[in-house]
């Protein structure tokens, strides 16, 4: 390979598979999700598109690390449960990108984990969603064990699309 495709390759096509992998995992209720959506940043960290500082990184690994603990923690019918995943992950998925439009990596989140809760909610109020029993302890209890991990993945991946976004509006 030349190295201009080695670089394109390196720089945007291994991370955005990657990236588009944890989306799909994260659908699926799978735990590599959230190390596939950190890989990705990392991915586009190493090819210079994204410029964290250190400190960021390190704030996301770790943020990475204590979801990949609390879902070791999680009794196996509730880490393996998929019970109104697709409301949470929509909902995560739509909060990033109203998140994006304002170009903070604290509206990203925040935005983020505000969708998370619109979807439990949307999802609880549904006829499927009755066995969570909106609103009461085993709903919030699940919206935490399944909502923490979605926030990380989603805003993560909504950083690295902004600043893809950012570079692709200079080159």
């Amino acid at each position: 390979m030349s190295e201009v495709s080695n670089n394109i390759f390196l720089s945007v096509v291994l991370p955005v598979l990657s990236a588009g992998a944890a989306i799909v995992m994260a659908y699926m209720s799978m735990w590599p999700a959230v190390v596939l959506a950190y890989a990705s940043l990392m991915l586009a960290q190493a090819s210079g598109i994204v410029e964290m500082t250190a400190s960021s990184m390190v704030f996301w690994g770790v943020a990475t690390l204590i979801v990949l603990g609390i879902n070791l923690m999680l009794p196996s019918n509730v880490r393996s449960a998929r019970v109104g995943q697709s409301f949470l992950c929509t909902g995560a998925l739509v909060g990033a990108a109203l998140g994006m439009t304002l170009v903070s990596d604290s509206a990203i989140i925040t935005a983020t984990a505000a969708g998370v809760f619109m979807g439990a909610v949307a999802y609880g109020r549904m006829p499927g969603g009755k066995v969570l029993e909106f609103p009461s302890k085993k709903f919030f209890n699940y919206l935490c064990a399944k909502g923490l991990p979605l926030v990380v993945i989603f805003s993560l991946l909504g950083i690295m699309c902004v600043w893809y976004l950012h570079i692709g509006v200079y080159v």
